[in-house]
């Protein structure tokens, strides 16, 4: 994490000197291959960080919207980061797991991935009656693994099932990618900024 904020402020420091110069379009595309890019490499790792270890990753997206939108450095970020439709880090990190486990339950991902991800049944137990096995397909619940350890939560058995389990029917029972990532962001964006 740290390696990464301080490539990212690195590069906003170049990019401060030649803004007056570059298109908003341009200036996107830089941010979007230089800094979105490097904090959004495997950031499902980063699930279950602590906060303040978020709030230094969100530091690096709450500057990289103020160089984009040049706003002051006492404006508040909110605005900016609805403008741009970004997701703040949490959220980034929640739309990765969850795309994770979409690709694992259509058997895109690779096979341990896919191990991990079985629906559910019932209270974990296969039940005879139909009206109970399509309730629990409807459902599309996996079951989850608690760990003895806080740590043990943050690896993917744990923290897909979970993240999985919080989506609203219709986003668990979608079966397009195109229109699951779509519907998804929506949702945490949302959820993100209350509207």
């Amino acid at each position: 994490i740290s390696s990464t904020v301080s490539s990212c402020f690195f590069f906003f420091f170049q990019l401060r000197w030649g803004r007056n110069c570059l298109t908003s379009e341009a200036a996107k595309i830089l941010i979007a291959s230089f800094v979105v890019s490097r904090l959004d490499y495997c950031n499902g790792l980063f699930w279950g960080l602590p906060r303040f270890q978020q709030s230094r990753l969100q530091s690096v997206f709450n500057a990289a919207a103020k160089l984009l939108l040049v706003g002051w450095k006492t404006d508040h970020v909110s605005p900016l980061l609805r403008r741009l439709h970004w997701l703040r880090v949490p959220e980034r990190i929640e739309y990765k797991i969850c795309v994770s486990v979409f690709n694992a339950l259509r058997g895109v991902a690779p096979s341990y991935l896919c191990e991990l991800c079985r629906v559910d049944q019932i209270g974990g137990k296969r039940c005879t009656l139909r009206s109970a096995q399509s309730d629990a397909v409807n459902r599309l619940q996996l079951p989850l693994r608690r760990n003895r350890t806080g740590f043990g939560d943050r690896a993917f058995s744990s923290a897909g099932p979970s993240c999985w389990n919080s989506l609203p029917l219709e986003l668990r029972t979608e079966t397009s990618v195109g229109s699951f990532r779509k519907l998804l962001k929506t949702h945490l964006f949302n959820r993100s900024f209350n509207t």
